[in-house]
């Protein structure tokens, strides 16, 4: 068939050709069925790969309609070719960039010229992510301009309906995201199989672009990753437009994937109301090294060293599984954190203790890294943001001291409206660290809210933040301890109940001290037991609910968790020893790099015929076990003391520690420290009296902080030699 189209684009010249000849664009301002001027691309076609890449170009650019995409008028095809018609726009921001730069002196772009642009861009873009297509070559000779002031996007010749995270490195050099540059540095082997999410990287390209308009040039810094988020961060200080537009940049341009936003996000952030407390600082994730060891350790053992069965008899037998975070290696990046220390300014402060607040303050800055966050709120009558979320680097310490040096004693206690301030800080964040945390310190009540429990709580289920702790510290008698408790428990925190001065700093150091080195996140468990020969059935595990699969808190270097449960083997009769993989546990968590893990632990146990010499146990699962009942008596004692049963709670407290005494394991470092908090327990239930005067939070605190080992605060069940229905010969 002849080239009808060749023919008629033969006299014209093209106004661009692809650098490979084979894609060439022409402008035709002759009458047609499209129209009395049309735009026409010319895309050659000699195989199928050529023309369904062409087809799909024409179907992205012709189905999905929207008011900052160039329109698509039609598409033909013809031997070898595809011609596609769309409207014809006044000039590419690359020829409105070259007439700026070459003028005298170059004319910038208005701020709001560069507001205005940026938003019909991200406009574009999202309703492209939004049908799940992304651009793929982002850069200004793309992006098409009106006479009217009209922004458009066009060219979709790579563009591609996204249906995994791995893709061919598509776009143009000067504005590859890092990932595409990196893996353009390992060679061929990566270039077909790039990981990294398009749309984040297509946001990255305009982050470039926008970035070119501002200086009226593209950096060179753009040229190597070698150092390239200080570089960027530097060179958009130079910048001669507003913090707001700095920042704007600043997102886009995040080296760490993770921490960039995609179109949608950036879409909400540019269309939503100006937020008061959007202005915190920020610095992007440093990644782990690639040969980093497994963080988390995983072991699972049975308390005894065999289990004895016979036909008509069992006994069910202690196991725990310990999950270890290994200390972590020079150079390993732990997660950041976004903290928000939350101070009562109250007239009660003065002297010592807001001195000693401020300088566990001090010390806890000291102890952060670069990439972590500080933001100071003062409360008294109101509450007062004393400075943004600041970066801990060098520069932000010294404005997070002079902040912190500004806290005083004034007048009333408005608890509520210190809480609702760190909450806006933290939901108002342009881009989030990996984890946030709330440290409210009090020495008093709120007397400014007729309700502070339903202001407080009815904060945090309105301002719902992500990965978020909130810890409490109380210090004096004269408290709101229930209060204290409610925000720290639905905030999936502590309340820590400071009794003196000399604890402040303690305590401090025991809810801070695990923030800073998260080595794993995310961990999710399934104990559960496996069929085979000896069909063991698992009776009792300590987790949240009791159930197989629960979660557990972010684990820290050099922390660990032991997680009991009980295994019930069946009766059986055995003619000789026999050692068999009876149960599992399966454990998901995600490391530094983002990295998911999933492990599988057996749990192997030797089974024997039965007598009447018992096993041989192991200390450790049974003085786990021991820790366990010593926090379920204190939960059981506080559920009495709270139902005005106080003797009663008492005699409970000593029962427990007349167990654990006498079992056999009072010398273990755990047991020892159960019995300490035991006999302190003890003060606050010698009357109701002594309860009201925050015994209720004593008990929560502690029960937390050890039962924390295991998640649980089950009452515990007791290892039991039983009958049971014979089953088959093994």
């Amino acid at each position: 068939m002849k080239s009808h189209w060749g023919e008629l684009l033969r006299e014209l010249q093209p106004v661009h050709t692809s650098h490979d000849q084979r894609s060439k664009a022409y402008l035709y301002d002759r009458p047609s069925k499209y129209g009395a001027r049309v735009f026409i691309k010319q895309v050659a076609c000699d195989s199928e790969k050529e023309l369904s890449r062409a087809m799909n170009e024409a179907e992205i650019a012709h189905n999905d309609p929207h008011p900052n995409l160039c329109e698509c008028l039609g598409c033909e095809r013809e031997p070898n070719f595809v011609y596609i018609f769309s409207e014809v726009m006044d000039r590419s921001l690359q020829q409105d960039l070259e007439t700026r730069r070459k003028s005298d002196p170059a004319t910038l772009y208005t701020e709001q010229e560069l507001w205005d642009m940026a938003k019909d861009l991200v406009r574009g873009f999202a309703h492209l992510q939004e049908g799940g297509v992304a651009h793929r070559d982002v850069k200004p000779a793309n992006i098409l301009l009106g006479q009217q002031g009209e922004v458009k996007i066009g060219d979709y010749g790579v563009a591609k309906k996204i249906e995994t995270q791995l893709n061919t490195l598509q776009g143009s050099l000067g504005y590859y995201s890092p990932k595409l540059k990196h893996a353009l540095l390992q060679g061929e082997s990566c270039l077909y199989s790039v990981q990294h999410n398009p749309f984040k990287s297509d946001v990255y390209s305009l982050g470039v672009v926008l970035t070119q308009l501002t200086f009226l040039e593209l950096p060179s810094l753009f040229n190597s990753l070698k150092n390239l988020q200080a570089n960027v961060d530097a060179k958009l200080r130079e910048a001669c437009y507003s913090e707001a537009w700095k920042r704007l940049l600043a997102g886009m341009l995040r080296v760490e994937e993770s921490q960039r936003p995609d179109f949608l996000q950036l879409q909400t952030a540019l269309t939503a109301p100006a937020q008061p407390y959007a202005d915190d600082d920020y610095l992007g994730e440093l990644r782990p090294p690639e040969n980093a060891k497994d963080p988390l350790q995983l072991r699972i053992k049975s308390g005894l060293q065999y289990v004895r069965v016979s036909a008509g008899m069992y006994e069910t037998v202690p196991c725990v599984l310990s999950l270890q975070a290994e200390q972590q290696a020079a150079g390993l990046r732990r997660y950041s954190t976004d903290l928000v220390c939350v101070i009562d300014e109250s007239g009660s402060m003065t002297g010592p203790l807001l001195a000693l607040v401020q300088q566990s303050l001090v010390s806890v800055v000291d102890r952060l890294h670069d990439t972590d966050r500080v933001c100071i709120i003062g409360f008294s009558d109101t509450a007062e943001r004393k400075c943004p979320l600041l970066c801990c680097s060098a520069q932000g310490k010294e404005r997070l001291k002079a902040c912190i040096s500004t806290l005083k004693a004034l007048d009333n206690t408005n608890l509520s409206s210190g809480l609702q301030v760190a909450l806006e800080v933290l939901t108002q964040r342009r881009v989030n660290n990996a984890s946030a945390t709330i440290l409210l310190f009090t020495d008093g009540k709120d007397n400014i809210n007729a309700d502070p429990a339903e202001t407080c709580i009815g904060a945090m289920e309105q301002l719902q933040v992500e990965k978020l702790s909130v810890h409490c510290f109380g210090y004096g008698e004269d408290l709101d301890c229930i209060l204290l408790q409610q925000i720290a428990t639905k905030g999936n925190g502590t309340y820590f109940p400071v009794q003196s001065l000399e604890a402040i700093s303690q305590a401090f150091n025991e809810a801070f001290g695990g923030l800073t080195s998260v080595v794993a996140r995310d961990i999710h468990v399934e104990i559960t037991a496996k069929p085979g020969t000896v069909p063991c059935t698992i009776e009792d595990r300590y987790s949240q609910d009791g159930s197989a699969c629960f979660d557990l808190p972010d684990l820290s270097a050099k922390q660990r968790k032991d997680l009991v449960f009980f295994l019930k083997p069946p009766a059986l009769d055995l003619q000789s020893p026999v050692q068999l993989s009876v149960a599992q546990a399966v454990v998901t968590y995600r490391s530094n790099d983002g990295t998911q893990t999933c492990t599988e632990v057996p749990l192997h146990v030797k089974f024997t015929k039965w007598t009447d010499v018992p096993s041989p146990r192991d200390s450790e699962v049974f003085a786990n076990w021991y820790r366990v009942k010593g926090a379920s008596a204190l939960k059981a004692a506080k559920d009495l003391a709270n139902s005005k049963q106080v003797q009663q709670a008492d005699t409970r407290l000593e029962q427990a520690i007349e167990d654990l005494s006498s079992g056999g394991y009072a010398d273990c470092a755990m047991v020892a420290e159960m019995l300490l908090d035991l006999e302190a327990a003890r003060a606050f239930v010698k009357s109701e009296v002594a309860w009201e005067r925050g015994g209720d939070a004593h008990f929560a605190s502690v029960s937390y902080s050890r039962m924390a080992q295991t998640s649980s605060l089950a009452e515990p069940c007791e290892p039991t030699v039983q009958r049971c229905p014979r089953i088959d010969t093994v």
